[in-house]
């Protein structure tokens, strides 16, 4: 396939057309216990104590067996943790868990559909998006969730980012096409993609990140990637016909990284500008990726597996979550100490299921999960 404008080729890795990578997309609902489980550290006490000695920081169960998958979670502003899931079974909509640093609390939509990302704008908007055009807009400081009419549609967004709330993109597609949604604080627009020679459309996309309104970085299927300069929003050839699944970087830009592939993994860091290929020998297929403040940079993936990125590159970790291996992580979210949060659940096989949260820390943040009223 071709991009008419640019006559760039993008590469198609044979016998993945039928999305083997949509592995990634399916997520858990486990009709077990309304509230999870809160499973003890895998070492020490169920607090993370180790008898008075110092604990090493390490991964940890926070929840699982959730009623829903988890699919994507974000440290805010103030501390506190969000993370969205899959439509839950009890008929009370998205499933949405709030952690202040001391009570989980369910967060009730009342809007039916799987939620795919959520991302922070501001301290009291906070956006999530997901299937058939799902885009809530929730606010803290009122509890109040806001579902946002962006055009009627068939396409599921998995990714929502923006710096101000005037300023947002959402991006997803079908099976077979891309789409992009851009928000200027009073409506949703949807933006022009690049012509494909000999296709229909463009490819699905999956996820948006930026350092700033004018360096936004945008992934998708057949290893699509788009750049916006603030102007034009441009396709940027790789050697790679794989999907990427998700972009992070840091603030400045000096490390940008897009992970994906299909069952084994694919690893790209943005390197003088061309996507270079650092993926170890023998890694998993990597469904998320985030860096955090601090530097430190982690990918999770199928089969519960992550990588943290250290002097010698991208390494696979032994985080102790082999019993639960038949379950994916989906999403990662570092913090500037280090300390970082993962989700996910059952993300192969509908309905979506089985949903887990892990900590990597010193301390489990565990706790029964109480509904919001």
């Amino acid at each position: 396939m071709r991009l008419a404008s640019k006559r760039m080729t993008i590469m198609v890795d044979d016998g993945r057309r039928n999305f083997q990578t949509m592995r990634f997309l399916v997520s858990a609902l486990c009709l077990t216990i309304q509230g999870g489980c809160t499973p003890p550290s895998p070492s020490g006490d169920e607090n993370g104590s180790n008898g008075g000695q110092p604990v090493e920081p390490r991964w940890m169960l926070v929840h699982q067996e959730l009623p829903s998958a988890l699919l994507s979670v974000q440290v805010v502003s103030n501390g506190d943790v969000y993370a969205v899931g899959s439509d839950s079974p009890d008929g009370n909509g998205s499933y949405v868990l709030h952690f202040d640093g001391a009570i989980w609390t369910r967060l009730i939509t009342g809007v039916e559909g799987n939620l795919w990302w959520v991302h922070e704008v501001g301290p009291d908007e906070i956006w999530m998006c997901g299937s058939d055009r799902l885009v809530l807009r929730f606010e803290p400081s009122t509890g109040i969730f806001t579902q946002v009419d962006v055009g009627d549609g068939t396409d599921t967004f998995f990714g929502i980012w923006g710096l101000s709330s005037d300023d947002l993109w959402a991006v997803g597609g079908t099976l077979t096409c891309g789409v992009i949604l851009r928000y200027d604080g009073a409506s949703w627009t949807e933006v022009d993609l690049p012509q494909i020679e000999g296709g229909e459309c463009f490819p699905p996309l999956f996820k948006v990140w930026g350092t700033r309104a004018d360096n936004v970085w945008i992934v998708g299927a057949f290893g699509a990637t788009l750049f916006y300069d603030g102007s034009d929003l441009t396709f940027v050839p790789t050697d790679t016909g794989r999907t990427l699944l998700t972009v992070h970087g840091d603030a400045q830009g000096e490390l940008i990284v897009a992970v994906g592939g299909a069952q084994s993994g694919e690893i790209r860091e943005l390197i003088d500008g061309v996507w270079t290929n650092v993926t170890p020998q023998g890694a998993l297929q990597m469904n998320g990726v985030n860096i955090g403040s601090g530097g430190d940079a982690v990918a999770v993936g199928i089969a519960v597996s992550s990588m943290r990125r250290g002097q010698d590159g991208w390494v696979a970790e032994e985080n102790g979550f082999s019993a639960i291996n038949d379950l994916d992580f989906h999403a990662v979210w570092v913090n500037q100490d280090g300390t970082a949060w993962s989700v996910g659940g059952n993300l192969l096989i509908e309905p979506l299921d089985r949903g887990i949260m892990a900590f990597f820390g010193t301390d489990n943040p565990a706790g029964e999960i109480v509904n919001s009223r």
